[in-house]
């Protein structure tokens, strides 16, 4: 005996076969969400262009673009672990509404918006953790945005039922933002809001040379280092001046576990065995000659920062210094590992032991024998570089608890000079330096992106002269200047 048959109208029939058409919004948002996946990994993957890691660029490239796919994963993971955490508690006070509404929310797509906002704005939104040390340039940000703009746009356009005039449209609205974007790239740009400052006269009367030109000194050059330095020759086999290393680990011990070994493996020393490199530009003539060190700030590590000084350094030569551009790229950081400016007494001290190994060479015969004037010195720093100049500066006339002591010093630093330096370390009990025995010159610069605040005013301000009532301060507004454009290679 068979069931009898219940005829099914036809309606409900087209219904039960018919798989409800998703709606636009949520057509959007998968787009969107899948579009700034691969935007994040595409992006990640292209930074091995600028990237050394030590490694083949390939492998970097597919590290990177799994950092990228991960930090987008982690928003659908939070976003998924919120609904299931809600859905618990709206089923455990009987809120089924709340229920049904969060089974409707599409949480993949909204994770990965999540993650994609975390990964382009973290840095900023939550400076202090881990977030900082992942900055993508500006250009890499926009590029992620319109891979979701372009994705969601393709999604939406293939759509059943969308006319071809619709189809055309939304396709229209990516390729004219792309094509925005790219002029906006390869525009020069113009400030035409600027009003034009008429030229002045240069004064006849005025009696000095105009600074900016080259000096009268024939300049030469040359590299010290270590002797051992499988990264850069120059501070290696090709140095030559030979410096002993230095001991740095009691300031500052670095890493630990296997981000140590992995700077051990990339520098081939630890900090327990720092090499002093500097790179000098010096005049032909008869010394002795005023000592300039200049130090770089913090950048990735693995491109080196100490050469975009060049064009100062030889500049001062010209006009009668000895200039040292200072290699210290072993204390800057690489994504998430960086020192958070405790490394910097470490900075600080060892400028002061280069200048402690330019007195050897003042001493003993050779290159530099009786040519440099060790109470003529100045201290030129960059960003990071711009604070551990004012501690060196501080360090060489003041004892500092568990770091240095002032009689190990005393060398005759008549100037310090910092360019959009950062102002965050705090020595023992607080302390920050006065500077009352030296002059100083901050240069700050109006589109300075990163120290966007003049930190080195605190400096300025607390500036005394005590031990130096002829000295003085200067602080120079830099129209328009940006923060990385001091060096020649992060400008680059």
């Amino acid at each position: 005996m068979t069931a009898p048959t219940i005829p099914v109208p036809s309606e409900v029939e087209v219904i039960a076969e018919s798989p409800a058409r998703p709606s636009a919004w949520f057509v959007a948002l998968n787009g969107f969400g899948r579009g700034l996946m691969w935007g994040a990994v595409i992006v990640s993957a292209l930074l091995a262009v600028e990237l050394d890691f030590g490694i083949p660029r390939i492998l970097v490239a597919a590290l990177l673009g799994f950092l990228g796919f991960a930090i987008i994963s982690a928003g659908e993971g939070i976003i998924l672990l919120l609904r299931k955490l809600l859905s618990l508690l709206f089923r455990l006070v009987g809120f089924t509404r709340g229920t049904r509404f969060l089974q409707q929310v599409p949480a993949v797509p909204l994770g990965r918006i999540l993650g994609a906002f975390i990964y382009i704005a973290g840095d900023l939104l939550w400076p202090n953790s881990f977030l900082q040390h992942i900055t993508l340039p500006v250009v890499g940000e926009i590029t992620i945005v319109l891979a979701g703009v372009g994705v969601m746009a393709v999604a939406l356009a293939r759509m059943n039922g969308r006319s071809r005039p619709a189809q055309i449209a939304l396709l229209a609205v990516p390729a004219i933002l792309v094509l925005a974007f790219v002029a906006w790239v390869v525009n020069p740009g113009f400030d035409g809001y600027v009003a034009a400052l008429p030229e002045t006269a240069v004064s006849a009367s005025l009696p000095l040379a105009n600074p900016g030109l080259p000096g009268p000194y024939t300049v030469q050059t040359l590299s010290y280092g270590s002797g051992s330095n499988a990264r850069r020759p120059q501070f290696g086999e090709a140095a030559t001046l030979t410096t002993p290393s230095v001991d740095g680990s009691a300031i500052f011990a670095g890493y630990s576990g296997v981000v140590d070994k992995f700077f051990r493996w990339y520098w081939g020393f630890g900090f327990d065995q720092l090499p002093l490199n500097g790179t000098v530009w010096y005049p032909v003539g008869d010394g002795p000659f005023p000592l300039v060190l200049i130090v770089h700030g913090n950048h990735v590590m693995s491109e080196y920062s100490d050469p975009g000084y060049a064009y100062l350094a030889e500049h001062l030569a010209s006009q009668g210094y000895i200039a040292v551009s200072v290699d210290e790229n072993f204390l800057n950081g690489l994504f998430f590992f960086d020192g958070g400016n405790q490394e910097m007494p470490l900075r600080a001290w060892l400028l002061l032991q280069h200048l402690q190994q330019w007195q050897n060479w003042n001493e003993a015969p050779g290159t530099f024998q009786g040519q440099v004037d060790l109470e003529r010195i100045a201290l030129i720093g960059h960003s990071r570089g711009g604070e551990a100049v004012a501690w060196a500066a501080e360090m060489n006339w003041k004892d500092m608890a568990d770091i240095s002591q002032a009689d190990d010093f005393g060398f005759g630093i008549r100037g310090v000079v910092s360019i959009a330096p950062s102002d965050a370390y705090a020595g023992p009990n607080g302390r920050r330096p006065t500077l009352d025995h030296t002059n100083y010159m901050l240069l700050a610069g109006g589109h300075d992106g990163d120290t966007f605040v003049l930190y080195g005013q605190q400096q300025y301000s607390r500036l005394r002269f005590d031990e130096n009532p002829d000295g003085f301060k200067t602080l120079a507004y830099v129209y328009q200047g940006n923060h990385g454009q001091f060096n020649s290679v992060w400008a680059g």
